[in-house]
């Protein structure tokens, strides 16, 4: 982190400065549009066809304005009986990765907790880690699908190391690498 921004290096050598300052705002805002948006769906015209995984989205990022962390019992209560299915994991995170856009460490706790809860597998639960990287990159002001991508390997980076990570990294990496221009449409 360089003066409130990280610092990234692009593929043809340029550096590019991502600032911080936006991505509390940016998530603040998203979190309250999920709780809105599910509010709306559940109790709304579109009751019937709420998904699971949007209602538990919706009850996680209620938790987390709530509690001002994500608080595993407290997500549980909400969910009255109701279980995550582990497959959804890689989309339930992303209140998560909002909330803690700014703070890996908490994002990366977060998401483990939420994984046990759920019961997701290892490979699930790197995809989550590697999507709420990317995420968590995109709520910053300057941010490009480039640089989201980079932030989905780096996420990884803190994951612990094992074939599924390495495998996951790789694909990535290889991905990223191939990208010609980052910032062409």
């Amino acid at each position: 982190m360089v003066d409130g921004g990280a610092v990234g290096v692009r593929p043809d050598g340029t550096p590019f400065l991502v600032h911080a300052s936006a991505a509390p705002e940016y998530a603040r805002g998203a979190i309250y549009g999920l709780v809105a948006g599910a509010t709306f769906l559940r109790e709304g015209i579109f009751a019937d066809t709420v998904t699971p995984v949007v209602e538990h989205a919706g009850h996680l990022a209620a938790s987390l304005m709530t509690r001002g962390r994500f608080v595993v019992e407290d997500f549980a209560n909400r969910l009255e009986g109701a279980h995550p299915d582990p497959a959804n994991l890689p989309v339930l995170i992303l209140p998560l990765a909002l909330f803690h856009a700014s703070e890996d460490d908490e994002r990366r706790a977060a998401i483990e907790a939420l994984a046990a809860f759920s019961g997701a597998d290892r490979p699930t639960v790197l995809a989550a880690h590697a999507m709420a990287g990317a995420i968590a990159a995109g709520t910053f002001d300057l941010a490009e699908p480039y640089d989201m991508a980079v932030a989905a390997v780096v996420a990884l980076d803190g994951c612990e190391p094992g074939a599924a990570r390495d495998l996951l990294r790789a694909e990535l990496r290889r991905a990223v690498e191939s990208e010609v221009d980052p910032g062409a449409d």
